[in-house]
């Protein structure tokens, strides 16, 4: 049985890495369980996993916020049940700011057993980009084409300077803290562009058997940053000597 770990920040393609190994006959895939003080985000499979069990979600979030190892303990071996032979869940470095989410980090490096899926992306400016367009709109994924009027954001010099400088210090951290785990990076860019090559070097990882994966997903953002970003010219300005030219579009 291989137990794993998706790990990254929003925006890096975690659902759509989700919504594919949900689809392989081996793989329970769980949600954000520690999504946020107030909220745990199930997902299918830990929906199937309640039902199938008769459990109540209220119970098990109160276990999660009172015991977040014994929670993390029932929730993985109940995966673990039927034809699964790998089960994970997905976790965002900024969940282990809150208690819960604190002790359930604690719990990921102390078992060093649990493979690591470290989801990044490259392009930063897009992802912060796409991350104030799915604050705004309240929209975190699709299986079809929003029927709204697009209105790009503006983004701060000073939000993008932190954000640029949080996300390469959470990567780098958790790539130290995470050493001596077995870890694959998968970065959003190749998922997107060739997600049957990247879904291979995944099941592998997991020890999974070759399946073909599929997900009814579609990418929110496809329009090109200048459509994005009302502001893009003056970030270009701003950042244009340091070196960023890869999270520009072509």
């Amino acid at each position: 049985m291989t137990r794993f770990v998706m790990l990254g920040q929003q925006r890096t393609g975690s659902n759509y890495l989700v919504s594919l190994l949900g689809t392989h006959p081996g793989v329970c895939a769980f949600g954000e369980l520690f999504s946020s003080v107030n909220n745990m985000q199930l997902g299918d499979s830990l929906r199937n996993v309640i039902e199938s069990n008769l459990l109540a979600v209220e119970s098990l979030k109160a276990l999660r916020d009172a015991a977040p190892e014994k929670f993390l303990e029932q929730i993985l071996k109940l995966g673990q049940r039927g034809p699964n032979t790998a089960v994970g869940f997905k976790f965002f470095y900024e969940q282990a700011n809150f208690e819960a989410g604190r002790r359930a980090w604690q719990w990921i490096l102390q078992h060093r057993e649990m493979r690591v899926i470290h989801l990044k992306r490259r392009n930063i400016f897009r992802m912060l980009a796409s991350k104030r367009i799915a604050n705004r709109d309240q929209v975190w994924l699709s299986e079809e084409p929003l029927d709204q009027p697009f209105e790009p954001v503006s983004l701060g010099i000073q939000d993008c300077e932190e954000f640029l400088e949080r996300t390469l210090v959470n990567e780098r951290e958790a790539e130290y803290a995470l050493r001596l785990h077995a870890t694959l990076p998968v970065y959003y860019e190749e998922l997107c562009a060739d997600a049957e090559m990247v879904m291979r070097g995944v099941l592998a990882f997991l020890h999974l058997p070759p399946a073909i994966l599929t997900s009814n997903l579609i990418k929110q953002n496809p329009r090109p940053l200048s459509d994005l970003i009302a502001n893009l010219e003056e970030l270009r300005q701003h950042f244009a000597r340091r070196h960023y030219d890869c999270f520009w579009d072509a």
